[in-house]
C-alpha cells in the first residue's frame, strides 16, 4: 500500500528533483529494472523462502528507498537504484514462495487470490496517495515514508522472529520418564 509504489513517484523525482526528462526516467527505471533481473537470477538458486529473508528484503528495500529519496545527486540516485529493485524483487519473490510452499495444496489456489488480491488490489488505493504527496509535498517525501514503513515493516518482522527463536530456546526439554497411571491407562 505505501512501500512500493516507485513507479508513481520515480516520474516525478527524475523531472521535479534532479530537472530531468525522459532519458532520466528511463535510465532510473532501467538500472532498477538491472537490479530486479539479478536478484532474480539470485533468488532462483534458492531452494526454499523463510521469513528471515523476507524480513531482511523489507528493511534492505526500506533503507535503499530512503536512501535513494535522500539522494543528493541524480549519481547517486542511479547507484540506489539497482539495490532498489534487487530488494524488491527479493521481497517479491520470497513472500510469493513462502505463501505458495507453505499453503495446504488445496487451499492453495485460495491463498495465492488472497495474496494477488492484496497485493496487486492495494496499489490502485496507494498509488493515489503516494501521488498526492509527492505531489504537494514533494517525491523525497512520497518515497521516503514509503521506505519508512518498509523498514519499520522488517524490524517488526525481525523483532517478532527473533522473539520466537528465544522462547523456543527458553522453553525446557522435556524429561523422558515412566508414564503415569492416566497415561498407561489411556494407552490401554
Amino acid at each position: 500500500l505505501f512501500s512500493f509504489n516507485h513507479s508513481v513517484l520515480i516520474p516525478l523525482f527524475a523531472e521535479r528533483t534532479f530537472g530531468g526528462d525522459a532519458g532520466t526516467l528511463g535510465l532510473l527505471f532501467s538500472v532498477t529494472g538491472v537490479g530486479s533481473l539479478i536478484a532474480a537470477l539470485y533468488m532462483a538458486s534458492k531452494t526454499a523462502p523463510s521469513e528471515h529473508r523476507l524480513a531482511v528484503a523489507a528493511v534492505i528495500a526500506g533503507v535503499a528507498t530512503v536512501l535513494f529519496a535522500l539522494s543528493p545527486t541524480l549519481g547517486i540516485a542511479i547507484a540506489m537504484s539497482p539495490v532498489l529493485g534487487a530488494a524488491s524483487i527479493m521481497f517479491f519473490i520470497t513472500a510469493n514462495s513462502t505463501l505458495q510452499l507453505t499453503a495446504r495444496p488445496e487451499m492453495r489456489g485460495r491463498v495465492m487470490a488472497l495474496y494477488g488480491m492484496v497485493f496487486l488490489g492495494s496499489t490502485p488505493f496507494g498509488a493515489p496517495i503516494a501521488g498526492w504527496v509527492g505531489e504537494h509535498l514533494g517525491a523525497r517525501v512520497g518515497l521516503a515514508g514509503g521506505g519508512v514503513v518498509a523498514l519499520a515493516t522488517g524490524i517488526i518482522g525481525l523483532w517478532v522472529i527473533r522473539r520466537r527463536v528465544a522462547r523456543t530456546v527458553a522453553l525446557p526439554e522435556r524429561e523422558v520418564s515412566e508414564p503415569t497411571v492416566g497415561e498407561r491407562a489411556l494407552s490401554a
